[in-house]
């Protein structure tokens, strides 16, 4: 493994700790982490949902954000309820689907 793959990983192992960390403690119901695609920053909420029975589920959104970490303006939004795994078991496998959608965001379109 090269030094940038080395320190690529190391920085996602950073990013989605506090959510693998929901995961772990009862009392964190929502956590949201900044991601970078391309030139584009992306604020990632993954919410854990309130079942009245049964496993936990966690549901996840993406947001397109400036600088500042504002909504952009005419920047993109990704509600993973639109999406076909929009509830997940698991606070990771929330955070990986939000990862993918950007990336289909990321792609060109038309191409």
């Amino acid at each position: 493994m090269e030094c940038a793959d080395r320190i690529a990983v190391m920085t996602e192992e950073r990013v989605i700790e506090p959510i693998r960390l929901m995961g772990e403690y009862g009392s964190l119901s929502a956590v949201t982490v900044r991601v970078v695609a391309g030139r584009r920053l992306w604020d990632v909420t993954v919410r854990r949902l309130a079942p009245a029975s049964g496993p936990q589920r966690y549901a996840w959104r993406a947001v397109e954000v400036d600088a500042a970490g504002e909504a952009s303006v005419g920047g993109t939004e990704i509600d993973g309820a639109d999406g076909p795994e929009a509830v997940v078991a698991d606070p990771e496998a929330a955070y990986w689907c939000a990862v993918e959608a950007i990336a289909g965001a990321e792609r060109p379109r038309g191409g």
